[in-house]
């Protein structure tokens, strides 16, 4: 989740429209393999660079980088536009470094991943074991159950998501000196930001704090700060010579601007100061992302499922998210593993399928957030991918099983509400700005058809918990709490999880 800010934040450069419509300016030929028969590397390359050059004039992205990676090696590497419109430098590929955002809980979890592959660390072990004081924490969940390494990994701690004091917003001081106001990671969790408030393991919720907790884990296993511990644990073992937790000086200058789009002119994002980097704070080129996606694209195991919320329902591999991709058109159905990231003035999607051994990195250096309106190009380009290499077909409705008038359905009625909030807060924590409630999910029943809001749900068959719309277009799947309660529910295209406040 993400603290909106006025455009009254974001510092003005008004620049000539010229600067990069209309100029493709790419960086970095594509790299033209024959990984598939089916698939003319430079066919490909040619689409993606048309539709990159119209998506980016229409939508005013100053810059992009696109890595395509196929069987173990990066197939396609692209760099467009501007890193910096003011001094007129290029986007590369190999040299410039993008604001990653939330991508980086991914690779902080990774980085606890290769940890517990190479046996220094274990996926059943207690965090208490590492951090004593965690034992400590405030608890509301009526579960004294361990929170281990893996529900770290799978986003399924249990943590309350409190959303205070994440950001250092002093932009009249020098990043510098934003930077010396950060507290370690162990004074900002154990500040009263770490609560249990759910069993961990019950299910998925997108984890800001536990992705930070487990960055203070790294610290403790490895006796280093947690920049230096990604540099150790992950960087330099797969090669990724130019990624930080955030760019140092002697390379700053490599940075891309980010920007935003406000009153036909260019404005530059300032950079975001978080108090949770490894939830949000890496710097990274795309051709060091390919490199990540080099090493998924060959490991089956860091790809497999670690949690779901019920079998036929996405949910985590280890430190991923699954959900089912396709084209804007329907076409194309297939598991993808990823995450996104959305950092002032930047996007991010990194996608791995499984299925086809592929993954891919788009990121550009303009968000909706700064100002300008949607960014698309991510969805383009994943429709251009998807087209190329995988067989296209419709994804088949379920068939909407016979209503039974008589079934009791009430136990799911209630409000639900998306996971992300904060649950423990104070009305005075509330007026800081913690996260609150989002719009309500209503579940209500009557005569054997179970309604989400207005639209009528019916039970699978044979399935208890498990219902199918009317239409047979979506699914969604309750869960319940130790006590047998219907606590909370999930729709079938991502692992975001609805939690039941009555």
């Amino acid at each position: 989740m993400k603290i909106r800010i006025s455009i009254s934040h974001i510092l003005p450069i008004f620049i000539a429209l010229s600067a990069c419509s209309g100029q493709l300016n790419v960086e970095s030929p594509p790299i033209i393999t024959a990984e598939s028969p089916n698939v003319q590397m430079d066919n490909l390359a040619r689409k993606i660079d048309e539709v990159t050059a119209r998506v980016m004039e229409e939508e005013h992205i100053p810059g992009a980088a696109i890595v395509i990676v196929k069987n173990g090696k990066t197939v396609l590497k692209r760099g467009y536009g501007f890193a910096n419109l003011d001094e007129n430098i290029k986007v590369s590929p190999d040299k410039t470094l993008f604001r990653i955002g939330s991508v980086s809980k991914a690779l902080t979890l990774q980085a606890l991943v290769r940890l517990a592959d190479q046996g220094v660390i274990d996926m059943d072990d207690d965090i208490s074991q590492y951090i004593p004081a965690f034992a400590n924490i405030p608890n509301t969940s009526e579960s004294n159950e361990p929170v281990k390494i893996r529900h770290l990994v799978t986003h399924t701690t249990g943590l309350d998501q409190i959303g205070l004091d994440r950001h250092i917003w002093e932009l009249e001081k020098t990043l510098d000196e934003r930077k010396a106001l950060r507290p370690s990671l162990e004074e900002f969790l154990f500040n009263g930001n770490l609560r249990r408030t759910s069993p961990p393991g019950l299910h998925y919720r997108y984890d800001t704090y536990g992705t930070t907790l487990a960055g203070l884990v790294l610290e403790k296993v490895t006796g280093k700060n947690y920049a230096q511990a990604m540099d150790e644990a992950l960087f330099k073992p797969l090669g990724m010579s130019r990624s930080y937790v955030e760019a140092p000086d002697e390379v700053f200058g490599d940075l891309a601007i980010g920007y935003g789009f406000v009153n036909e002119g260019y404005g530059i994002a300032p950079y975001e100061v978080y108090v949770t980097p490894p939830a949000s704070s890496i710097d990274a080129t795309p051709a060091d992302m390919g490199l990540l996606l080099e090493v998924l694209t060959q490991d089956s195991a860091l790809l497999k499922p670690q949690f779901r919320p019920h079998p036929d329902f996405p949910g985590m591999t280890r430190g991923l998210m699954e959900r089912p991709t396709a084209d804007e058109q329907g076409r194309h159905p297939i598991r993808s593993i990823g995450h996104g990231g959305s950092m002032l003035g930047f996007r991010t999607s990194f996608i791995v399928i499984p299925e086809l051994n592929l993954g891919y990195f788009v990121i550009t250096n303009r968000n909706s957030e700064a100002g300008g309106g949607r960014v698309s190009l991510h969805g383009k380009i994943n429709d251009i991918i998807l087209d190329a290499y995988h067989t296209a077909q419709m994804p088949k409705s379920e068939i909407v099983p016979t209503i039974d008038p008589f079934i009791d359905l009430s136990k799911y009625e209630g409000t639900y509400y998306y996971g992300v909030f904060c649950q423990s807060c104070t009305p005075e924590e509330f007026e800081r700005g913690a996260w609150k409630k989002s719009s309500p999910q209503i579940v209500s029943a009557k005569n054997g058809i179970l309604f989400l809001g207005e639209d009528p749900y019916h039970m699978r068959k044979n399935q208890e918990g498990v219902f199918i719309k009317a239409d047979g277009s979506r699914k969604i799947s309750f869960g319940q709490s130790a006590d047998g309660k219907i606590s909370f529910f999930s729709y079938g295209t991502s692992p975001d999880t609805f939690e039941r406040i009555d």
